[in-house]
């Protein structure tokens, strides 16, 4: 976001975001080692199996409009326009 649109517009979208339903999630080791086996079947950043680490173990949803998710089937995934 603040690539592409500016640091202002970045940090009016962390506020929405704090303000909103979406909650952040204490990186534990369990959820390294989610991640981790997540980078193993998938090809994918560590932090988009970090993502999906965190939508399993919470029970939610993974937004993303990232190409390197689509064929994950552990949680339902919310795709998003780039």
């Amino acid at each position: 976001m603040g690539r592409k649109k500016g640091e202002r517009e970045a940090r009016e979208t962390i506020e929405e975001i704090k303000g909103s339903v979406i909650r952040a999630v204490p990186v534990s080791e369990e959820l390294i080692f989610k991640a981790a086996l997540f980078k193993l079947r998938y090809p994918l950043a560590y932090a988009d199996g970090f993502a999906l680490a965190t939508a399993v173990t919470v029970g939610g949803a993974l937004i993303t409009g990232d190409p390197e998710l689509r064929k994950v089937e552990e949680a339902p995934v919310l795709w998003i326009d780039k």
